[in-house]
């Protein structure tokens, strides 16, 4: 059986699959090499591209005596080409890729329905946008995401 962890990764990377530079989305992930499940390159990433990096999971006592709430992290990478190659323009293209890559996931996992398809009940997501150049990956825009997933289980439960 699969765990819940590796079933909300791959349910992210379907999810940011399906931004395709439509509907008011300027980037396009939708090819079969454009979502990465792994950690990002070490240098000259390509572009664009996103890389989803599974951090671990922590256990707290939940309301129940047997209830105990999980919190998953997802550390999100994502790479865009900037229109010049200035380190301002590398920043700001890399904001503008982290706001498309959040409000992706905000508007599934804060949607009525079942959020990533009832595996999480909540989530939070931090952002930032770096120079790629500074940081090692070349001259790219760098979207940093981390997604932190909660979800309810049993002590003792896989899932």
């Amino acid at each position: 059986m699969a765990s819940r962890e590796r079933a909300i990764v791959e349910a992210l990377a379907t999810l940011l699959r399906g931004i395709a530079g439509t509907g008011g989305y300027v980037f396009d992930f939708s090819g079969t090499d454009k979502v990465v499940i792994g950690a990002p390159p070490t240098e000259n990433a390509l572009v664009p591209r996103v890389f989803l990096s599974p951090r671990g999971t922590s256990v707290e006592p939940g309301g129940a005596m047997n209830l105990r709430q999980r919190s998953f992290d997802v550390e999100i990478w994502g790479f865009a080409a900037p229109t010049s190659q200035t380190g301002s323009e590398r920043c700001l293209i890399a904001l503008d890729l982290a706001a498309e890559l959040r409000t992706k996931i905000e508007t599934e996992l804060a949607s009525p329905s079942p959020r990533l398809g009832g595996l999480v009940y909540d989530f939070g997501v931090q952002t930032e946008g770096v120079d790629g150049a500074r940081s090692g990956f070349g001259d790219v825009g760098c979207a940093h995401l981390v997604v932190t997933c909660l979800w309810d289980a049993t002590i003792g439960s896989a899932l």
